[in-house]
């Protein structure tokens, strides 16, 4: 009977065990999950990181762009406005000369009509003549002058035209001061909004990081507990197999 009580009760003890065992495979398992559900979990957040970097390098750059579009404008706008005033003082020069000339010759023309007078000539003669052919070799150079300048005018322009087309939509011949003003304040305030978008879009990015990193590193202290709860149970376990061996031989030994 005795015999039958012990086996018994070694059975009862080899069953529960296993069923100890089997529980800490199943507490491994879930352990090792959650492990992995964590390393997944790194990942993602790599990744997230990842593609925060490169959507802070595309803004960076979409900045610089649309910065240097508005510098163009500027540019554009500078130019205009000076060759604008270049041309305008190009039209003055070439009329005060006009005006010179004319004055210089009405001049000549009433120094040499008294000489004429003085020696008997006929003013008549002179203004029908003399005074035509002067008249047509200043209007000459006057045209030839001018002709000079609109063409050096227009390589200047073509040049910086050439040097800011690729790089402004807007053709520089059509383009008012009122007209780079209002794109400067275009691309300013499209600026403005894309910061305030990307700041919004960064703080949230942020505070999902942060609350991942929270969910990370609380699951790493739980996993933590559950390994230090496991060694103590199986330190507890080994201590009963071991002091239960320990009465067996004993008990033999009696």
């Amino acid at each position: 009977m005795d015999s039958d009580r012990e086996l018994r009760r070694q059975r009862r003890e080899k069953h529960k065990e296993q069923q100890t065992l089997k529980e800490q495979e199943l507490k491994s398992q879930k352990d090792i999950e959650m492990l992995n559900k964590i390393k997944e979990r790194d990942s993602k957040i790599r990744e997230i990181q990842r593609q925060r970097d490169e959507l802070i390098k595309m803004r960076i750059e979409n900045k610089t762009a649309q910065h240097s579009d508005v510098n163009d404008a500027n540019d554009v706008k500078h130019k205009q406005l000076r060759r604008e005033t270049v041309g305008e003082r190009l039209q003055h020069n070439c009329k005060e000369m006009e005006h010179e000339r004319r004055t210089e010759l009405d001049h000549d023309n009433d120094v040499d009509g008294a000489v004429g007078l003085t020696v008997g000539l006929k003013t008549d003669d002179y203004h029908g003549n003399d005074y035509e052919s002067d008249m047509d070799s200043i209007d000459e150079e006057l045209s030839w002058f001018t002709k000079k300048i609109e063409e050096t005018f227009q390589i200047h322009a073509d040049s910086e035209d050439r040097m800011f087309k690729e790089g402004v939509r807007c053709s520089t011949e059509t383009l008012t001061p009122s007209e780079c003003h209002e794109c400067e304040h275009d691309h300013k305030s499209d600026i403005d909004e894309i910061t305030s978008d990307e700041d919004d879009d960064e703080k949230a990015l942020k505070a999902d990081i942060k609350a991942m990193k929270l969910q990370q590193m609380k699951l790493k202290k739980e996993l933590h507990l559950k390994e230090k709860a496991k060694r103590f149970k199986e330190q507890e376990l080994l201590k009963e197999t071991r002091r239960k061996q320990k009465e067996e031989r004993i008990r033999k030994l009696k």
